[in-house]
């Protein structure tokens, strides 16, 4: 489980529950475990005996920062995103249901072109899951509680990005996928979205993976800390 079960209060049997299930799918049990777990949360994991492991942690930024752009260290970010609103006829709206299969598309898409780029067989497997975790978040997301928002560009998904509020500071953003194609979408859709959570301080955009091109690209951004993050694995296969 990339994230901790979505809930206001962790419930003790509800994570039994999560590895019993993982356990059934898991030849190997060992690979059973609950991910991006915050220190706050550590000590009720702790109480129940499971196993904590620290992890890359999580980037944290001023939500102000990013929605405007603004001074030299936003200087490149800036002249992205103006280059996107500049060159491109755009629609920027919140994510429906009817748009799951364009999203899904462009995912298709997006790793395709990542499989190409990464022949790392752990990074591989890793898009495939994601491919299964983002269609299950787009199909429940008022379920899950996921904000989410989308570009489009004559007529076609270019861009989506889904996140939920980890408390009334805090947004964390999920996951996001442009197509790189069109140059400034990322810069743009990243501010944009927090342009629209005027209520939060601040913005979680979770772990880097421990690739380093992720980590170059989210330490661009100046997060004004980088929080620390865990693994919970099973009590009994650890």
């Amino acid at each position: 489980m990339y994230l901790p079960p979505l809930s206001k209060k962790p419930e003790p049997s509800v994570i039994h529950s999560c590895f019993r299930i993982m356990d059934r799918f898991n030849i190997n049990k060992d690979k059973s475990r609950i991910e991006s777990v915050q220190e706050n949360n550590l000590t009720f994991y702790q109480s129940l005996k499971y196993p904590c492991f620290r992890k890359s942690g999580e980037y944290l930024y001023r939500r102000k920062d990013i929605a405007s752009l603004l001074g030299n260290r936003f200087k490149s970010k800036r002249a992205s995103y103006n280059y996107f609103i500049k060159h491109y006829d755009f629609e920027l709206r919140l994510y429906q249901r009817q748009d799951m299969s364009g999203c899904l598309a462009l995912y298709q898409e997006w790793k395709e072109q990542r499989k190409g780029r990464f022949s790392d067989s752990v990074y591989q497997a890793m898009l495939e899951d994601s491919f299964f975790c983002q269609k299950l978040a787009m199909k429940n997301f008022s379920r899950l509680g996921l904000v989410g928002y989308v570009i489009r560009i004559k007529n076609k998904i270019t861009g989506y990005t889904f996140g939920f509020p980890i408390n009334p500071e805090v947004f964390c953003i999920l996951f996001e996928i442009t197509d790189l194609d069109y140059k400034g979408i990322s810069v743009f859709i990243f501010s944009e979205f927090c342009r629209q959570l005027p209520d939060y301080e601040y913005i979680n955009v979770m772990d880097d993976s421990d690739l380093e091109n992720l980590r170059r690209v989210k330490l661009s951004y100046h997060p004004v800390r980088i929080l620390p993050s865990y693994i919970i694995k099973n009590k009994d296969h650890a």
